[in-house]
């Protein structure tokens, strides 16, 4: 997909991470680099230009929050575990 619509301009010290992460959710195909001291946000379509716009700036303004949160680890599986999941594999390496 070709990125050559501008929807953003931003200083580069703006976190824009937050802003990436609704975009994907939305399904909005998107690219963000830095160039001449600031964040571009490029998109493939002229029609999702106004989309991001207003996402970003009701987001700036306050209107709603974005809020990232890490996602959970999966406990680790123990070592000793391991060989009761694949016991043909631990008899191909103890036979070669």
């Amino acid at each position: 997909m070709s990125f050559e619509f501008t929807a953003l301009r931003v200083d580069v010290a703006e976190n824009l991470l937050p802003l990436s992460a609704v975009l994907h959710q939305r399904g909005l195909a998107h690219r963000i680099y830095e160039e001449g001291g600031q964040q571009v946000v490029k998109v493939g379509q002229q029609s999702t230009v106004e989309e991001v716009v207003s996402l970003y700036e009701g987001w700036r303004s306050g209107r709603y929050t974005i809020e990232m949160r890490e996602k959970e680890r999966s406990a680790a599986v123990p070592r000793s575990a391991l060989w009761k999941k694949s016991p043909l594999t631990l008899v191909l390496i103890a036979l070669s």
